[in-house]
């Protein structure tokens, strides 16, 4: 049946299914699921506005009778909620990417468990008597569903060709993930408590992602590039994947690494038998490692790696002018157990990188390049926090207070975040999709920089005309601002991601991407005291914080403007 399907949709992007060719039907049934996971999971708090709409109805921090003060006073506590949990999160995104790189997939889980599972007890025995106890609630929702999402970007390395794709598929779920406090709403509408729903949920997530993360994903990291005999350990994937046991023998091969990071088999002999290679390790039985390590490998399209040790072939190397490493050495034997860390690998292989790539955390982290990046994302995520945290009293003041157009509207937001999924796609494909003339870079590397630009113009204009949007005050002008906020989050998340996995090291990339995180949540958190600033001086009116954003969103454009003077510089210096 999959040999005569042609094309299949990845949210709104059609992709080829020579895209999927040599992928085993077990990994891209391992993608949807890490999708479900983040669905169910990830970023549920994004949907805020929706439970907010319950938690005001059931009477939390009323206090008995509601007054204008008591409102006031009500909105105030559920912001500062929003704000704690989300900043919280952003702080820890760092601490988190360092837990990620130095122990791996399974612990970073496990603390994910902990916190979800911990914060779903407090939410489900919360109460109107006790509305203290959403605050931990929320908090250790939060902080557990971005490990999730930290640890199922690794997925996209399992399909190659689409792994930007994949990585943006991902941050639309995370985005789409929002929707799930609309079906709590609407459970509470046909009588089900917002408790019984924390409760259903916490259920779901404890078999999902215990099985998940004790049964499918390996204990340290996917390795990337992805070596050609690798395989997740389930059970379910290795019956998968029986009958794709490699016909050629792995005892002496000779690879190359791809444009898009992948390694490909080129040509094998041997006996089959004299050397079989443990697919669920990438180890032999000799011992002999059949795996790279997981630094970024920076190599030309036509680079060849030998297994046996000799030098590498430079055929077609210099059209592409890059530098080809000499030789790999195979320094010893190596555990086949599939668990073993990947420094074990490391030890084993000496690794075929660019001096760019052995670049320290430091140096990455201060450059030109990852600086405006951190800047780009800070001004559109505190955009994004600043729709999100402010929705109920900016659409209350927009409907004069009427409980069934508040009701309406705040549906109609939440009803749209389910297509986050579907766009966020689009903005991976343009980072994955291949540049006329891509030949003057010389490294594939800079070609997904320069693919890139596209998906930050993008977002950043859909920025601009949604915060004009919000500068009208006309209640149903408000429907296109809530189609652009959910395009514009859809667009935030995953070329940010995309960006530092293809720009820079994957050593740094757990990292890196908690640096932008904690960096832009510390940043966004300033929407609290924006928050008061409109309650009170502003008297409820958000026109100057708008027009404050708008100004930021237009200085957002540094970025993509800078990757393209950085990218015309790497040419003009190699045409020297």
């Amino acid at each position: 049946i999959l040999s005569d399907i042609k094309t299949v949709w990845v949210g709104i992007i059609p992709v080829n299914m020579a895209q999927f060719k040599g992928v085993p039907v077990c990994h891209i049934l391992a993608v949807i699921l890490g999708s479900l996971e983040i669905v169910l999971f990830g970023g549920v708090i994004f949907g805020w506005h929706s439970v907010v709409y319950i938690y005001k109805d059931v009477g939390y921090f009323e206090g008995g009778c509601e007054t204008p003060k008591q409102s006031s006073h009500g909105d105030e506590q559920f912001n500062l909620i929003f704000s704690l949990a989300t900043g919280i999160n952003g702080m820890l995104s760092f601490p988190s990417g360092i837990l990620y790189d130095r122990l791996g997939t399974r612990i970073s889980r496990i603390v994910s468990l902990v916190c979800f599972m911990g914060g779903q007890l407090f939410l489900i025995f919360a109460s109107r008597e006790m509305p203290g106890l959403l605050y931990p609630g929320f908090i250790g929702i939060v902080y557990g569903g971005y490990q999730i999402l930290l640890t199922n970007l690794q997925y996209g390395g399992l399909i190659p060709n689409l792994r930007s794709t994949i990585m943006s598929l991902y941050s639309g779920s995370y985005d789409t993930s929002s929707a799930i406090f609309l079906l709590f709403k609407a459970a509470y509408e046909g009588g089900v408590s917002i408790n019984t729903s924390f409760a259903i949920q916490a259920s779901l997530y404890f078999v999902i992602f215990t099985s998940s993360t004790f049964f499918l994903l390996p204990r340290t990291k996917i390795p990337n590039p992805l070596p050609p005999d690798f395989r997740l350990r389930s059970y379910l994937c290795q019956k998968f994947c029986k009958d794709e046991e490699p016909s050629e023998p792995f005892s002496s091969h000779e690879w190359k690494v791809d444009p898009n990071g992948s390694i490909v088999l080129v040509q094998g002999e041997g006996d089959a038998s004299s050397d079989p290679v443990d697919r669920m390790s990438g180890t032999s039985e000799s011992g002999t490692v059949r795996n790279l390590d997981e630094a970024e490998t920076q190599v030309g399209e036509e680079q060849t790696l030998p297994q046996n040790g000799s030098s590498a072939s430079r055929s077609n190397t210099e059209k592409s002018g890059t530098a080809v490493p000499e030789t790999i050495v195979d320094e010893g034997k190596a555990s086949r157990d599939p668990d073993a860390p990947d420094q074990e690998s490391e030890a084993m292989i000496q690794s075929v990188t660019s001096p760019e790539s052995r670049k320290t955390f430091r140096q990455v982290a201060l450059s030109p390049l990852f600086l405006t990046d951190l800047m780009w994302m800070s001004f559109q995520r505190l955009r994004s926090w600043i729709f999100v945290g402010m929705f109920n009293p900016w659409i209350t003041r927009l409907a004069c207070g009427d409980k069934t157009l508040v009701s309406h509207y705040t549906s109609v937001y939440a009803g749209l975040q389910f297509f986050g999924i579907l766009t966020a796609p689009l903005s991976g494909r343009l980072m994955d999709r291949k540049i006329k003339g891509a030949e003057k870079y010389g490294d594939p590397r800079y070609e997904r920089l320069h693919a890139s630009i596209a998906s930050f113009v993008l977002n950043s204009s859909v920025s601009v005309i949604l915060t004009i949007g919000t500068l009208i005050p006309v209640l149903e002008v408000q429907y296109a601002t809530f189609v652009l906020h959910c395009l514009h989050r859809s667009f935030l998340y995953g070329p940010n991601s995309a960006f530092v996995a293809n720009a820079f090291p994957n050593e740094h990339f757990g990292k890196l991407f908690g640096v932008t995180l904690t960096v832009s949540a510390l940043f966004s958190c300033v929407q609290y005291p924006l928050f008061l600033i409109m309650q009170g001086p502003l008297k409820g009116d958000p026109r100057y914080i708008n027009v404050f954003l708008l100004i930021l969103m237009v200085i957002s454009f540094i970025h993509p403007i800078y990757i393209w003077r950085y990218l015309q510089k790497k040419v003009a210096a190699r045409n020297r």
